[in-house]
């Protein structure tokens, strides 16, 4: 294979959630958060719950001295980067979210 063939896939790949979600300042605590909430226990949870346990980790990460912002901004922005999805599933009272399939397989 040509070196100018990898390098493109290399690039092809650099534009895709996973790799940008591993390239990205803060994807220590990204990676951190979802796989402690969205991946070991439980694969979704209820929009209001999901809120409260990342706000609570931001909160014991903010004591121990780090300057981070709020579990809405970051749940929007792992939306809007496509590391999370959310879907209404049928009888729910809320939105539930789980990680995308870009990032979790």
């Amino acid at each position: 294979m040509k070196a100018s063939t990898t390098i493109a896939t290399f690039r092809r790949l650099r534009t895709q959630p996973l790799w940008r979600l591993l390239a990205s300042d803060h994807g220590p605590l990204t990676l951190g958060m979802l796989q402690t909430h969205l991946y070991e226990s439980e694969r979704g949870l209820p929009a209001s719950i999901f809120h409260e346990r990342i706000e609570r980790e931001l909160e014991e990460l903010r004591v121990r001295g780090e300057h981070l912002g709020t579990a809405q901004s970051y749940i929007a922005g792992w939306l809007s980067e496509g590391y999370l999805e959310r879907r209404f599933p049928p009888g729910a009272s809320e939105e539930e979210y789980e990680l995308s399939t870009a990032v979790s397989d």
